[in-house]
């Protein structure tokens, strides 16, 4: 069975810089890093990700499509698109309410 593993990353200030912390978690275990860029570079620097054979679900941020063999998107971020998508569409015709 394939292990999945949850691939993301977040922006933060780290003594008044912008920084990103990237974090890759199973169900057991997550490791968190901080580095001054959020692309390929930083997510190697970690060390977890190059080495991944599993499913990586995430965000859709194209750096991750290097790592794994197969990808899951991530359903928070589907969910937080259609209500995006609700809430910007206004009632009418076609649209159930």
């Amino acid at each position: 069975m394939a292990c999945a593993r949850l691939a993301y990353e977040t922006g933060l200030r780290v003594a008044g810089t912008s920084a990103w912390v990237h974090s890759a978690s199973t169900e057991a275990l997550a490791l968190f890093t901080v580095h001054p860029t959020r692309d390929h570079d930083a997510m190697t620097t970690a060390g977890v990700l190059p080495a991944f054979t599993g499913v990586a679900v995430h965000d859709g941020y194209t750096p991750y499509r290097r790592y794994g063999t197969a990808h899951q998107f991530c359903s928070a971020h589907h969910l937080r698109e259609l209500a995006g998508i609700l809430d910007t569409d206004p009632p009418g015709p076609g649209r159930r309410t």
